[in-house]
């Protein structure tokens, strides 16, 4: 019975907010999304720092490690134009690492 009213309470007191909405733009440019896909049939990576970029201008900073044996994605919120990305890895190239950068 208690749950029920504490369900009703709080059903009643967020029934009319709104969701807030994250910004789509900073300093007037459109945010965009960058997906990148990391796939492999099982290799370990010991912490191994990647760029996305896009032309001259780095999007992303990031790292990674541990082992993959499948696809696995990180999504990233970037300021960026409808242009091609790509990744570039501090040590270079992983033998047997596949990786895929979109832009939405």
């Amino acid at each position: 019975m208690l749950s029920k009213w504490v369900s009703d309470r709080a059903r009643k007191r967020f029934q009319y907010r709104e969701i807030p909405k994250l910004p789509t733009n900073i300093k007037g440019q459109v945010m965009k999304r960058v997906k990148v896909e990391f796939s492999s049939d099982g290799i370990v990576i010991k912490h191994t720092s990647f760029q996305v970029v896009q032309g001259d201008r780095v999007l992303v900073e990031d790292s990674i490690s541990g082992k993959i044996s499948d696809v696995f994605v990180r999504n990233y919120d970037v300021n960026a134009d409808g242009g091609p990305v790509s990744v570039l890895f501090a040590k270079g190239g992983i033998p047997g690492l596949n990786v895929n950068a979109t832009l939405s």
